[in-house]
């Protein structure tokens, strides 16, 4: 899985790279692109903290019980 993750990120990067590396801010209404930043931010927090793994291993027992 990190592998296909991996190549997949590299084939996104290299088509950015080989189009010019084109401005790609405007691409999402200024509303979302703030939804995705705080999104984000979680994220990172979580995965910074090393608890990403533990919040997702007890949603997925939380939806077995």
């Amino acid at each position: 899985m990190r592998l296909a993750a991996t190549a997949t990120a590299n084939f996104g990067y290299t088509v950015w790279v080989n189009a010019g590396k084109p401005d790609l801010t405007d691409l999402d209404p200024v509303d979302q692109t703030k939804k995705t930043k705080v999104t984000s931010n979680a994220s990172l927090t979580y995965l910074n903290k090393g608890s990403w793994l533990v919040q997702r291993v007890k949603k997925s027992f939380k939806f077995w019980r």
